[in-house]
């Protein structure tokens, strides 16, 4: 199943028959004002009483950004925060939010903003006509006028398993990474060196590489050989429920891990209690949720997603699925 702001963004392309290069700031002026105007350093853009009852919604531009892709996919992403549902109060928005995906409301807005500007439907038939990824990345971002990194993002996205790309300046250093979904592949990690080249993962069967923004920086893509995708039957049922609510978290690969070797511990310190104290299901789902509404306060690094966790949907369906297997 899609997720929400996917499908709301797919209705403004349908209402408004839209297609790249979308001119973003007349639909952002259809629900907001939009001025451009002096902000707080390092702030991209800041969206204004995107649901007030009485006020119309402001987006605030930084006047000193002169990046058009950058000044895009701001106004697309405030737009995110007027129309999705929950994204109550005002929104300052830093400089690179567009591969910030840490914070759930804000990756929210990050991936409506990305379906607008980058239309899966649209993308999808540019990933059939050419089989290079960098390439595709390259066509795509200037015909959508979108940036690059937004662009990686998007195409690995929709790809099927199997695929990785990194982004380094010209000493190699890694600026971004990203791998296709379900692949058994890390991402590169941020501010490392890429030293390897196209040898930087031994079991690519294809390696693609391709300088742009006048050749400071480059671009690299890998398939990989005999690709391990994460299939639903080879994971136990509670694991799916926990990789959906981690796909919702919108926490970056990093924070992810760290968060499902978290409630790991808490789901195993709760399997020794159990057994100590032989407790039945219901203690121990009570048990389990005080230890849940404690890292809540005391995980200082995971404390907003144990928030978030505790008001999940599927919570419940993850706790009765771990349940039964303690």
């Amino acid at each position: 199943m899609e997720r929400r702001e996917i499908n709301l963004a797919r209705r403004v392309l349908d209402r408004f028959h839209l297609s790249p290069p979308v001119e973003i700031k007349n639909i952002v002026q259809m629900y907001a004002d939009v001025v451009t105007e002096h902000t707080p350093p390092g702030v991209d853009g800041i969206c204004l009483n995107p649901k007030h009852r009485t006020k119309r919604p402001l987006v605030i531009l930084n006047e000193d950004i002169k990046s058009p892709a950058r000044i895009r996919f701001t106004l697309a992403h405030e737009l995110g925060h007027i129309l999705l549902p929950l994204h109550f109060g005002d929104f300052v928005d830093q400089l690179g939010m567009e591969s910030d995906y840490s914070l759930p409301l804000e990756a929210e807005a990050n991936r409506f903003a990305s379906e607008v500007l980058l239309p899966s439907s649209w993308l999808t038939g540019l990933c059939a006509t050419l089989g290079n990824p960098t390439e595709i990345v390259a066509i795509a971002a200037r015909r959508a006028k979108v940036s690059m990194t937004a662009t990686c993002i998007k195409v690995v996205s929709i790809l099927p398993t199997g695929y990785v790309f990194a982004m380094t300046d010209e000493s190699s250093k890694v600026l971004y990474s990203g791998v296709s979904p379900k692949t058994f592949a890390r991402p590169l990690q941020k501010n490392s060196l890429l030293t390897k080249g196209e040898n930087e993962y031994p079991t690519a069967e294809q390696h693609w590489a391709r300088p742009y923004n006048n050749g400071e920086k480059k671009l690299h893509w890998w398939k990989l050989k005999g690709a391990v995708s994460l299939s639903a039957d080879d994971i136990p049922d509670w694991k799916v429920t926990l990789n959906k609510i981690l796909d919702d978290s919108g926490l970056n690969e990093s924070d992810a891990h760290e968060a499902r070797q978290s409630i790991g511990g808490v789901f195993g310190a709760l399997n020794s209690a159990a057994k100590i104290q032989n407790l039945n299901e219901e203690e121990r789902l009570s048990l389990l949720m005080t230890r849940l509404q404690r890292q809540s306060k005391q995980n200082t690094k995971l404390k907003s997603f144990y928030v978030d966790l505790l008001q999940h949907p599927l919570l419940a369906e993850l706790l009765q699925k771990r349940l039964k297997t303690l």
